[in-house]
């Protein structure tokens, strides 16, 4: 007679059987981002006992299993409960900025400095360093970012500064704060 352990109807039992399910069977939508891509957990946690061991006393309701290393297999070591909010700024295809010591995601940094993330993402597709993604202020109006192409085939000085320039005569960091101060002002003057 098998013997039940009296979990199997629990989240944590269906988050354990899903890390399963994406790492060994290729019929899963998730397998081609873990198994497929060699991820694996620790032997010992084919058996739900041992996995709720290592981690069922560090869970708790709304909590996902989390890989410190997205690289990384399933094992003690590289895995913690976080929540589910959290979990998803760990992904390949996350964009982590570091800026004053510290290197964070866009959501994180988008919550601390006031500027939404979609305007951070598209600063640093455009080629801005995080100092100008982060002290520049937002533009209010609907007028897009300039994007990288602006500032190609840079090979004058800027005349405020060394750096090579496109535009009006200024790098890219002082041709947004000269567009800001002159531009801007004009066109709500004729609003």
């Amino acid at each position: 007679m098998k013997t039940s352990h009296g979990v199997s109807d629990t989240i944590i039992h269906k988050k354990w059987w899903s890390m399963i399910a994406r790492c060994d069977y290729k019929c899963t939508d998730s397998f081609k981002n873990y198994g497929g891509r060699g991820i694996t957990y620790d032997p010992k946690w084919r058996n739900f006992k041992n996995f709720f061991a290592d981690m069922g006393k560090s869970y708790s309701k709304g909590m996902s299993l989390e890989r410190k290393d997205v690289n990384g297999n399933y094992t003690k070591e590289n895995c913690v409960w976080i929540p589910l909010a959290h979990q998803q700024r760990n992904r390949r295809d996350t964009r982590l900025i570091e800026w004053k010591e510290q290197k964070k995601c866009c959501a994180h940094w988008a919550k601390e400095t006031g500027i939404h993330r979609d305007t951070i993402l598209y600063r640093l597709n455009a080629g801005w360093t995080p100092d100008q993604i982060f002290t520049m202020k937002p533009f209010n109006g609907n007028r897009p970012l300039p994007s990288k192409k602006v500032f190609k085939n840079r090979t004058e000085k800027c005349s405020l500064c060394d750096e090579s320039y496109q535009s009006k005569g200024f790098c890219k960091l002082h041709y947004f704060r000269w567009y800001n101060e002159n531009v801007r002002k004009k066109s709500k003057k004729n609003l």
